[in-house]
């Protein structure tokens, strides 16, 4: 049985096959990083940001990729430049200014650390 997420990986790929889609591109992004994919996350992210340099999402999703590495210096510039940018859904996902265990409790009861922003 094909699961919907392998089926929409299948259908972003071959769009990518003709163009560097910014949807396309985060979208896949966002399914990498569900899987705990976070190389393969991280590379459909910045492909993002070079199709969009204003890539509200693919700036969170770079910003999310890295904490979820602790990498908390990493995080907080791209998460300035998404406040830069889109104030409203850096602060949705304000955990990511924040540093281990205050930052996952903080993700909880937000209820946003499983939440993907989803590129249209």
């Amino acid at each position: 049985m094909i699961r919907l997420g392998d089926r929409a990986r299948e259908q972003f790929q071959r769009i990518l096959k003709s163009a560097e889609y910014y949807p396309a591109l985060v979208n896949l992004g966002n399914l990498a990083l569900m899987e705990k994919k976070y190389p393969e996350a991280v590379g459909y992210f910045e492909r993002g940001l070079k199709a969009n340099e204003r890539g509200a999402e693919a700036l969170l999703g770079l910003a999310r990729v890295n904490h979820e590495q602790e990498n908390y210096g990493t995080v907080r510039g791209y998460y300035e430049r998404l406040t830069q940018i889109d104030r409203a859904l850096a602060d949705r996902y304000s955990y990511l200014a924040l540093r281990g265990e205050e930052s996952t409790r903080a993700a909880e009861r937000g209820g946003v650390k499983e939440a993907q922003a989803w590129a249209e």
